[in-house]
């Protein structure tokens, strides 16, 4: 698991699209009243164990809004 704390623009020399997979989601709140949302990818259909958790991320709250902001730029025709 990996929680994220900051974000910060690359370049790659040949991106591709990857393979569909679902995302799951939840969100808690840690003694100290902070609350964490976490995303967990689970393995393609073509993985040995289909469905395990596959990556896991943790935002708290200003990663989130980085996020959102990233979201925002990047897909500026997006009303939501």
């Amino acid at each position: 698991m990996a929680r994220i704390t900051d974000f910060e623009p690359i370049t790659r020399d040949r991106p591709h699209v990857h393979e569909p997979v679902q995302c799951g989601y939840f969100s808690f709140i840690d003694p100290q009243d902070k609350r964490y949302l976490v995303l967990e990818t689970y393995g393609s259909e073509h993985r040995q164990m289909e469905g395990k958790v596959s990556q896991s991320f943790q935002l708290d709250e200003p990663a989130a809004a980085r996020l959102i902001t990233i979201i925002r730029q990047q897909f500026p025709n997006l009303h939501a």
